[in-house]
């Protein structure tokens, strides 16, 4: 098995989510974010604190550094309260290969268990079907 993977100075989340405690719209760098870390991190809000997107926590993601954040502008969740996969993105780059073949798969895997998949875009969101 692979180490688990670091967020290694990529801030992705810090830009693309909206962290309502900070009145931080998505799409709009964090004012705490030096570009690889936070000046808050000890006092950061928890729903940062607990954020993990999904390159951190999947093993499925394999050999493909493409999609690391930083390197896609996509940063894939789960919420907890929610049975939904998102991508939220920077631009439209996941209607693009190699992206928008694997989101297409997750999207089948996830249909499967009754998850669904959407894609946002700054506020717009995409609903992904199989």
């Amino acid at each position: 098995m692979a180490p688990p993977r670091q967020c290694s100075g990529c801030t992705e989340c810090c830009r693309l989510l909206r962290i309502p405690q900070l009145a931080k719209p998505a799409g709009v760098p964090c004012p705490n974010c030096t570009g690889h870390s936070c000046s808050i991190y000890d006092n950061r809000p928890d729903i940062c604190r607990r954020f993990r997107c999904m390159w951190l926590l999947n093993d499925a993601f394999g050999e493909r550094d493409y999609w690391k954040p930083d390197a896609c502008g996509i940063v894939s969740y789960i919420p907890n309260a929610e049975p939904v996969l998102y991508f939220v993105c920077a631009d439209d780059r996941w209607t693009r290969d190699p992206w928008w073949t694997d989101i297409q798969m997750a999207a089948r895997q996830m249909a499967e268990r009754g998850i669904r998949t959407m894609v946002r875009v700054g506020e717009t969101v995409v609903e992904v079907t199989t």
